[in-house]
């Protein structure tokens, strides 16, 4: 008998957001973001977003009041300054 493994995978799908704030904020705290204030993810067409964030939800709990929705979003490329 041969068996064969099924693995489960699951696909998050995250929300990426913008706050200009939230950048400047960011970069003035460089030990916490020493690699960088903006994450850069790929939508599902491959176009990369730069965000100041994401959510796995609509409610991205950001108490900054400049937070502009960039859309869907579903793999981390890299940190940027």
């Amino acid at each position: 008998m041969i068996y064969k493994q099924i693995t489960c995978m699951y696909i998050i799908m995250l929300h990426a957001w913008f706050s200009k704030k939230q950048i400047e904020t960011m970069k003035m705290n460089t030990l916490v973001h020493k690699h960088g204030a903006y994450k850069v993810y790929a939508n599902e067409d491959g176009k990369e977003v730069r965000a100041s964030m994401v959510s796995d939800t609509m409610e991205h709990g950001c108490g900054f009041d400049d937070v502009k929705y960039l859309g869907k979003v579903d793999k981390f490329v890299r940190c940027e300054n």
